[in-house]
């Protein structure tokens, strides 16, 4: 400015030139630039005359100044078109100083409720809490001293990369629960840290200290999207059976469950949950209400009822020379109330009559049952559970304990002994038995192929296949085939406890299945039939095709009134008569 300008056209070019920089500099120059004119103002100046000594020193400074804001790399457009992108990969040369670089964010996948599809098992991500940010605080610390030191020694020099590289921004995301927890080290990444003195050195490249910034991992998953929200939707609004008699129409309304469709290699095809958000419509919201992750997790106690029972007989034909041809009885109870073996009653109200292995397996008598129950040692019980992986982790965590991905073992299932009366109750999935739909639907894949697998959520990390794993049941084979072929017969045989829903001429396969019901409860609820009633938990796990497994599926109503029969099974049809489903079969079938 040699020569005298006008105070308001200083000002507004002034700021633009600001705007187009920097606006940090803007608002730190700003003030002071007003001030001189509103003091030029005063003075009766009109026109406002540069100081030559500050003139030639700004000169000596213009290069500098160009250079250091030419280098300074600045985002145009975050997200561009197709064609835009195109054009500047293409044409690079025609476009100097303008490059396309690759970046990610965390997008939330939601389904047409506007809901985060598989929230609960996928997580969330937060702030960083007050115990990480005093441990944050501490890191910073340590950093700043290290840094505004004008000398430092090697092992300083080491101290400070480690800690540039540990160190999170405040408005840094943090995984928090779900898999974005459980992986938070591998999809976090690193911030990087350069130190330079010297405008010169910048400009030319030269760093005291250079840490290159460590992009996070890609976790793919063996989750299918499409699989995932039929099943929500399915346990979202459940049809329920055909029968206004047999429906509980308060579950209906207010359904709670789960449904876990695998490979029977382990892989998950989908988990899914509900409800998937909190139910909160006045009443005091209660376990059935919140948004759990259910198909790892338990709310409450989770008896898995008749669904037990294959597990209970294969290992009896295997381990206890079991008779498969030899019949039990299951007759009227001496009380009068119901048909039962001592003190487990059968829902057939008068009794089976002389029943075998395969016939209490097809109708589910709960007198058999007590009875083989009774033949198991506790130490039996352990090799069993242990056999199946009940009591166990599934493998859906494969890098050990860590926070942020819950999974509920059990690790107390058989560890006492049992006394006769609850060996009668184990032997039908009841009151001393707990499972989650991911153990069940473990144990049914190791039931379909002899080979117990470790579950799979996630495929690879940072394109790093991770392994898949099984190991052998140590059963004989011909147990296990008798109890498949009694599995297929409750789907498909007249009188089946699942026949009337998952039959082949309603599914369109083969599906071999067992149905569970089991108590929660001792209150009795009468229904609108007069009938009955105490609160349980229905189930139904299975694998299909019957007679070439590749998948299994497993279906939990939680806290229904209504028996498998009349809950869980319907809500499988409805499941796997999705076209979802019927597109993996046709899938196969084209193999």
């Amino acid at each position: 400015l040699s020569e005298r300008v006008d105070a308001k056209f200083v000002r507004e070019h002034t700021l633009a030139l600001l705007a187009r920089w920097d606006h940090d500099l803007q608002v730190a120059l700003e003030p002071a630039l007003i001030a001189r004119l509103e003091t030029a103002r005063r003075d009766g100046r009109t026109r406002l005359s540069a100081a030559e000594g500050r003139l030639d020193r700004a000169a000596e400074r213009a290069r500098y100044v160009l250079k250091d804001r030419g280098s300074r790399e600045k985002v145009v457009v975050r997200e561009p078109s197709y064609a835009t992108v195109l054009l500047l990969s293409r044409h690079a040369d025609s476009f100097a100083g303008l490059r396309v670089e690759e970046a990610s964010e965390r997008v939330v996948l939601r389904d047409e409720r506007g809901l985060a599809i598989a929230r609960g098992l996928v997580g969330s991500v937060g702030q960083l809490d007050l115990r990480e940010q005093l441990v944050e605080g501490e890191l910073r610390r340590e950093f700043d001293e290290l840094r505004s030191k004008s000398q430092r020694d090697e092992a300083e020099e080491n101290e400070l990369r480690y800690l540039a590289g540990r160190i999170v921004r405040d408005d840094e995301l943090r995984g928090r629960s779900g898999l974005e927890g459980y992986f938070q080290n591998e999809l976090a990444g690193r911030n990087g840290y350069r130190e330079v003195r010297g405008l010169q050195n910048q400009l030319e490249g030269v760093y005291l200290v250079d840490v290159a910034p460590t992009d996070g991992l890609d976790l793919a998953l063996t989750l299918e999207l499409g699989l995932q929200q039929a099943a929500t939707a399915c346990l979202a609004a459940p049809e329920g059976p055909p029968s206004a008699n047999s429906r509980d129409a308060a579950w209906l309304g207010r359904p709670t469950g789960a449904i876990v469709l695998a490979e029977v290699d382990g892989d998950v095809l989908a988990a899914a949950s509900y409800p998937d958000f909190l139910r909160d419509d006045g009443d005091s919201p209660q376990i059935r209400d919140l948004p759990l992750e259910r198909t790892l997790r338990k709310g409450a106690f989770e008896p898995p009822g008749s669904s037990f029972k294959p597990f209970v007989a294969s290992y009896a034909l295997s381990q206890l020379s079991l008779d498969p041809a030899q019949t039990t009885l299951c007759a009227p109870l001496p009380s009068g109330r119901g048909a039962g073996y001592v003190d487990v009653r059968c829902a057939h109200t008068v009794g089976h009559g002389a029943v075998g292995l395969r016939y209490a397996i097809q109708h589910s008598c709960n007198s058999y049952f007590a009875r083989l129950g009774e033949r198991f040692s506790p130490q039996d019980w352990r090799a069993m559970a242990a056999e199946f992986g009940f009591g166990q982790a599934t493998g859906v965590r494969p890098l050990g304990p860590r926070s942020g991905l819950s999974e509920h073992t059990t690790p107390t299932l058989f560890v006492r002994d049992l006394t006769q009366r609850e060996s009668r109750l184990a032997g039908n999935g009841l009151s001393v038995v707990e499972a989650t739909p991911m153990q069940l639907a473990r144990a049914t894949a190791g039931l379909a192929t002899g080979m117990l697998p470790q579950m799979r959520i996630v495929r690879s990390i940072g394109g790093v296949e991770q392994p898949q794993s099984a190991r052998p049941l140590a059963l004989a084979p011909s147990a296990l085939a008798f109890v498949r072929d009694a599995m297929e017969a409750v789907a498909n045989a007249s009188g089946g406890s699942g026949q009337p829903a998952l039959n082949v001429r309603e599914l369109g396969f083969r599906l071999a299945a067992k149905t569970g019901s089991g108590d929660i409860d001792t209150e009795v609820f009468i229904t609108p039939d007069g009938r009955p009633r105490v609160r349980k938990h229905t189930w139904l796990v299975g694998w299909f095709p019957a007679e070439r497994p590749r998948w299994v599926v497993v279906v939990f109503c939680e806290n229904t009134l209504q028996t498998a029969s009349n809950s869980a099974i319907w809500l499988a049809r409805q499941f796997l008569r999705r076209p979802e489903v019927q597109a993996l079969l046709a899938s196969e079938e084209t193999r």
